[in-house]
């Protein structure tokens, strides 16, 4: 009796340990997720700032010419 019933707080010991275990890693992932986000609007507006400063300096030169 005594041995089930350590049996089967050990049982329920690891069920909760897997459980926090698998938020954990859903927490993870998921604040991977937003980084890469984030990454790549940087990117992104990188590319659009340097597309806007190309254009002004196509402008220009065409204003001069």
């Amino acid at each position: 009796m005594l041995e089930e019933n350590r049996r089967k707080v050990e049982e329920a010991q690891r069920k909760v340990a897997l459980e926090q275990e698998q938020k954990e890693l859903e927490r993870y992932l998921e604040l991977e997720r937003i980084q890469k986000q984030r990454e790549e609007a940087l990117r992104r507006k990188k590319m659009e700032e340097e597309e806007e400063r190309a254009n002004k300096l196509r402008l220009l030169g065409k204003n001069r010419g």
